[in-house]
Formats: structure tokens, C-alpha cells, sequence
């Protein structure tokens, strides 16, 4: 398997800034790589493998209006990497065609991990926001704990470098999944969780809330007992600094996000399941 590789078909159409959202809010709010600095063990086997693909719509709050923005698939594989098997996880969101006059954005992520700890093994992102494009790769070396790091952005200078590598630390992709893998029955309401995550050029860390379980009704009538996390958010060109970020897990063996909410600087977002796809899920509502 090569670099490719580790996009599933041929390009889709791609992502508005507000549609792409999903990558920051759910990506965000699910990064629960460390609980009070410990690392949690992976509940085996993947709820996600040998294969999963789930729809989201984003929806778009301004005053009154809400507005179908477009939509974010996720999707899960088992591949070979190097000779050795291993775990293919793609992203990719769209806007609908009607929204890109406004502002459109494209963003596409890929990894492949390892299958013991899901590991991240190497990470690329295809970005494009507007009229500005950037990728980046992430090499992860676990046995040398250190990352290499290549990233270039349109107008402005690239970089490739190594930078050291903290233990837990995950791409965003890794990071969700990972999320989906860890055992809840230990968890109680008001548990602080600290998150570390290679985003970009550099190391990020979030601090996450576990609110215990709550029951969802989605837009299509589904009832679902799910895990309610929190996030608190950086600053930046779409939230103000410490604006909180929440979601929805369903509390089964599959851990899948059915609903994200957030505020934004202009208005707000609603992240819902659309549809599902896997080999053997049958929640029970």
C-alpha cells in the first residue's frame, strides 16, 4: 500500500467552512486520549472493524433559520501497510453546492494505524478553505518517538522537520477512533480528561468533561441512551476562545457519535447522524 492508498476511490467533490465543521467539532470533543494523564486501555475488538461508514449532516443556525449546510462521512477499513495489517480511516466533508458561493471549504483526512493500540502510523490532510489551500503528512515513529512533519501551505514558505514525540500523542483521525475504543464503565460525571494531539505543526492539548448518560431523540425520530462529553475550544478564525463544544456517543459496544452542537462567532451548529453503515450493528433504542 503507498501514500494513494490511503484514499478510498476516486476523489469526491469537496468541503464551506461552517459544513466542515465536523472535523472540528467532533474531532475536538472526542479526542479523550488521556484520562487525568493516564492512558486508557483499548477495548478489543475495534467497534469499527473490519469495515463502518457513517453520514452526518450539518446543519447552520442563524437567528431563527436552520439550514442544511452539507455533510461529513467517516469510513473505517482493514488494509496492509508495509506487509503488515492494519487500520485505514478516512474523513471527508462537503458542502452542498448552493453554500460554496458563500464560502467553501475541502478538507480530507487519511491515516493508517496499527491494530493493538491504534496506533497512528502516517496521517495526511488535504485542506481547502476558501482561497487558500494547505497539506500536511505526519510520520509517526514510535520506536524513536519522534515525528516527522512535512507541511505546505499556498503563498507561504513549507516546512519538513522531525520534532520529538509525546507517548498517547495521535493525529485528529486516530484520536476519534481511539475515542470509540476506550471502556466508559469507569467514568462518572464531572471526570476531567486531558487531550493530547499532533494537529497541523504542533502539539495540541484540550481539557474534555465526561456529563454521564443522557437520552437522544434525532431529527428522524431515533432514541438513543448515549455518553455526553464537553469540550473547551481554542480561539480562532470560527470560535471564540473557551467556547464549549458538546456531544452525544451512543453508550453501546459501537461508541457512535450521534450528535454534535456548538456555538460559533456567527451563529451555531448542529452536527446529526444520517446514516450508518457496518456489518453487524443492531442498537437497541
Amino acid at each position: 500500500m503507498n501514500k494513494s492508498d490511503l484514499y478510498f476511490g476516486k476523489p469526491e467533490r469537496k468541503a464551506p467552512a461552517q459544513v466542515i465543521l465536523i472535523h472540528l467539532l467532533i474531532i475536538p470533543a472526542l479526542f479523550l486520549i488521556h484520562l487525568q494523564g493516564i492512558t486508557q486501555p483499548v477495548e478489543k475488538p475495534f467497534p469499527f472493524i473490519p469495515f463502518e461508514q457513517i453520514r452526518y449532516k450539518v446543519s447552520y443556525n442563524l437567528g431563527f433559520i436552520w439550514l442544511d449546510a452539507g455533510e461529513v462521512l467517516f469510513r473505517s477499513d482493514t488494509v496492509t501497510f508495509g506487509g503488515e495489517p492494519a487500520i485505514s480511516l478516512y474523513s471527508f466533508g462537503t458542502s452542498y453546492q448552493i453554500y460554496d458561493i458563500l464560502y467553501t471549504v475541502r478538507d480530507r483526512f487519511s491515516c493508517v494505524a496499527g491494530t493493538v493500540g491504534l496506533e497512528p502510523i502516517l496521517f495526511t490532510e488535504d485542506v481547502w478553505e476558501g482561497k487558500r489551500r494547505r497539506n500536511s503528512e505526519l510520520c509517526f515513529r514510535h520506536d524513536e518517538a519522534k515525528l516527522r512533519v512535512a507541511f505546505s501551505e499556498e503563498k507561504s514558505p513549507g516546512r519538513d522537520t522531525v520534532v520529538p514525540l509525546r507517548p498517547g500523542c495521535r493525529d485528529v483521525l486516530t484520536a476519534v477512533y481511539y475515542l470509540r475504543s476506550l471502556d466508559y464503565d469507569g467514568f462518572l460525571p464531572g471526570d476531567s480528561l486531558r487531550i493530547c494531539v499532533y494537529s497541523r505543526y504542533e502539539e495540541r492539548e484540550l481539557t474534555v468533561l465526561y456529563h454521564g448518560k443522557e437520552n437522544i431523540v434525532t431529527r428522524m425520530g431515533d432514541n438513543y441512551l448515549c455518553h455526553r462529553f464537553s469540550a473547551v475550544l481554542f480561539g480562532g478564525t470560527i470560535f471564540r476562545e473557551g467556547e464549549a463544544v458538546n456531544a452525544w456517543v451512543t453508550a453501546d459496544q459501537r461508541k457512535v457519535p450521534v450528535l454534535v452542537e456548538a456555538d460559533i462567532l456567527v451563529g451555531s451548529i448542529k452536527v446529526y447522524l444520517d446514516e450508518y453503515t457496518a456489518t453487524d450493528w443492531d442498537y437497541k433504542k
